[in-house]
């Protein structure tokens, strides 16, 4: 395989604001993830935590991967879009990913308020095949733009997450069309912090959970 050994800076457009990224170079002739990052207005930028464990665990499997900030964040550009611009900022991040690698499928990774910015674009948009849900918060947005997609779809959480309750993520996640594929994390909260090797083992996990394309739950 011939992949870059670390991440490289990039920098490219939504509308007229430049927003920054790393990007990471996997086998060619395979995946690529486009990772977002938590609520900017709490912190959360493209080298939290959770984004970076789940850009290791793809890396490890040999998955390209760009992760970025959204705009206002760093040194991206423009200012906190409310959630709603931000999602022209993830459009905006597949299109770049595509002039930087050319891979079988596109999959998008959301952490958080990542997560509902990420899903809303990856369920509607033709070039994503799936995605993965870290720490939805479905006690703070709505998420019933996913009710009827049937895209691959795998969500994490943890079983102290009170901005995504267990119980409340069960009904939803039974609610939801499959292929999709549900890991809950024994005494990780919504942040995950000495909880990264449990969330890089599920997140790796992605694209053996549906080689088979059937739903499960674990």
């Amino acid at each position: 395989m011939s992949a870059a050994k670390t991440e490289e800076p990039v920098v490219f457009k939504s509308g007229g604001l430049q927003l920054e990224g790393l990007l990471w170079r996997g086998d060619p002739r395979g995946d690529a993830f486009v990772l977002c990052h938590p609520h900017p207005e709490y912190g959360g930028n493209m080298d939290n935590n959770v984004v970076s464990a789940m850009a290791t665990a793809f890396q490890a499997q040999g998955i390209s991967t760009i992760r970025f900030n959204f705009r206002g964040v760093g040194k991206s550009e423009g200012r906190f879009g409310g959630g709603t611009e931000e999602r022209l900022d993830v459009e905006a991040a597949i299109d770049a990913l595509g002039g930087y690698v050319n891979p079988r499928g596109v999959h998008v990774g959301g952490y958080s308020f990542g997560a509902h910015v990420g899903l809303n674009v990856a369920s509607v948009d033709d070039r994503i095949d799936g995605f993965v849900g870290v720490a939805p918060p479905l006690a703070l947005y709505d998420f019933e733009f996913l009710r009827e997609c049937a895209k691959r779809k795998l969500f994490i959480a943890g079983s102290e997450d009170l901005f995504c309750p267990p119980g409340r993520l069960r009904e939803w996640f039974d609610s939801l069309q499959g292929p999709k594929a549900l890991k809950v994390i024994p005494d990780a909260d919504h942040f995950f912090w000495n909880q990264e090797a449990s969330l890089k083992e599920a997140v790796g996990a992605y694209f053996a959970l549906f080689s088979s394309q059937r739903p499960l739950k674990t």
